[in-house]
C-alpha cells in the first residue's frame, strides 16, 4: 500500500518545495523593495518602481544592446549638483531554447549636461580570454607608461585618440581604485553607466553612487584641462 502511494508522496513533496521556494523569492523581493525605498530617502532620490523603457532612453550603450525583455526594477532617480542620477536593478534575457537565461545587475547612470565624453568602455581584464580577443582583432587601448592600469583593465573606444586624451594619469589613478573588481564603466556624451555584474545591497547603494561621482569628477577635470 505504502509503495503504491510513494509516487504521490514524492509529487506532493515536489509541489510543496516549489511553493516554498516561490514564497521565499517573493519575500526576498518584497524586502529588497522596502530596503531600496529606505535607501532612496537617505540618498535624496525618489522611488520610481519599474521602468521597461530605460534602455531605450540611453541608446548606444553596450549593456543595453544585449538580449531582449530588457527592464529596470527598483528604479531610483534624482539630481545632485546638477547631475541626474538613475539607479536600478537592470535585467535582460538572452540565448535560445534550454540555453535561454536572464542576467541581472544593479546599475548606476550619471548624466552631467555640461559633459560631452567620447564613447568608451572599461572593464576588468581577463588574461586568457582577452589574449584570444586580441589575436582575432579585438582592440585594447594600452598606455606604455602605465603598466598597472593597462594590465588591470581593457579599455575600448570608437575614437582611440580622443579617449587617450581623456584618460590622463589622474583619470587612470581614479579607475585603479577598482583594480581587481568586476566593474564595467561605459560613457557616451553626457552620460556614464557602470555596474559590477551583480546586484548591490541597499547598504552599498551610497558607496556605488559615491564611486560614480568620484570618477565623474576625474573625467570632468580632464575635459576641463583639454
Amino acid at each position: 500500500m505504502l509503495e503504491a502511494l510513494l509516487p504521490v508522496f514524492v509529487l506532493v513533496g515536489i509541489v510543496a518545495l516549489v511553493f516554498a521556494l516561490l514564497h521565499l523569492a517573493q519575500a526576498s523581493s518584497k524586502k529588497r523593495i522596502e530596503d531600496w525605498k529606505q535607501a532612496a530617502g537617505s540618498l535624496g532620490l525618489s522611488w520610481k518602481g519599474t521602468d521597461e523603457k530605460l534602455a531605450e532612453r540611453f541608446p548606444g550603450f553596450y549593456l543595453f544592446k544585449w538580449g531582449d525583455r530588457r527592464r529596470a526594477d527598483n528604479c531610483l532617480t534624482g539630481t545632485r549638483d546638477g547631475v541626474q542620477i538613475t539607479v536600478a536593478d537592470y535585467s535582460y534575457t538572452a540565448g535560445t531554447g534550454k540555453q535561454r537565461s536572464t542576467t541581472g545587475q544593479s546599475i548606476c547612470l550619471l548624466t552631467a549636461p555640461d559633459l560631452d565624453l567620447p564613447p568608451f568602455l572599461l572593464r576588468k581584464e581577463f588574461k586568457l580570454l582577452d589574449a584570444i580577443g586580441k589575436a582575432i582583432g579585438g582592440k585594447d587601448i594600452n598606455f606604455p607608461d602605465d603598466k598597472e592600469f593597462s594590465d588591470a583593465f581593457v579599455l575600448q573606444a570608437e575614437d582611440e585618440a580622443a579617449v587617450r586624451r581623456l584618460f590622463t594619469r589622474p583619470v587612470r589613478r581614479a579607475f585603479l581604485t577598482f583594480k581587481g573588481t568586476n566593474v564595467l564603466y561605459e560613457a557616451r556624451g553626457p552620460t556614464m553607466l557602470f555596474h559590477r555584474h551583480d546586484h548591490v545591497g541597499a547598504d552599498d547603494l551610497r558607496k556605488m553612487v559615491h564611486d560614480g561621482f568620484d570618477i565623474l569628477a576625474a573625467l570632468r577635470e580632464s575635459r576641463k584641462d583639454a
